[in-house]
C-alpha cells in the first residue's frame, strides 16, 4: 500500500492536538489513520469554553505575579469571538 501524507494548517487547537496524539499512538501500534475529519467527528470531546480556559490560565499567571484581573466575562466573550476566527 502506498500512502501520501498531506499536512494542512487548516486544523489547529485542541482537536488537532488530540488527533495528533491519537494518530501517533495508532501509527506506533502499526495502524493507519486515513482522514482527520472523519476521525475527529467520531471522537467524543467535551465542550470546551476556550475563552474561559484561556482566561483562567491568564488570571492564575497574573495573580501569581501579584497582579489583578478585571472584567472576566467581557474578556472571556472577546476571547471566544477571537477563537472563532482563529480555529474556523
Amino acid at each position: 500500500m502506498i500512502g501520501v501524507r498531506v499536512w494542512s494548517n487548516r486544523y489547529q487547537g485542541v482537536q488537532a492536538a488530540i488527533f495528533e496524539r491519537y494518530r501517533d499512538r495508532v501509527i506506533a501500534d502499526g495502524g493507519v489513520v486515513e482522514a482527520f475529519t472523519c476521525t475527529i467527528s467520531k471522537l467524543r470531546l467535551p465542550a470546551l469554553n476556550v475563552g474561559q480556559f484561556l482566561f483562567d490560565n491568564y488570571e492564575a499567571r497574573v495573580v501569581d505575579d501579584s497582579g489583578v484581573v478585571e472584567a472576566e466575562q467581557c474578556t472571556v466573550n472577546e476571547l471566544n469571538k477571537l477563537n472563532k476566527w482563529v480555529l474556523y
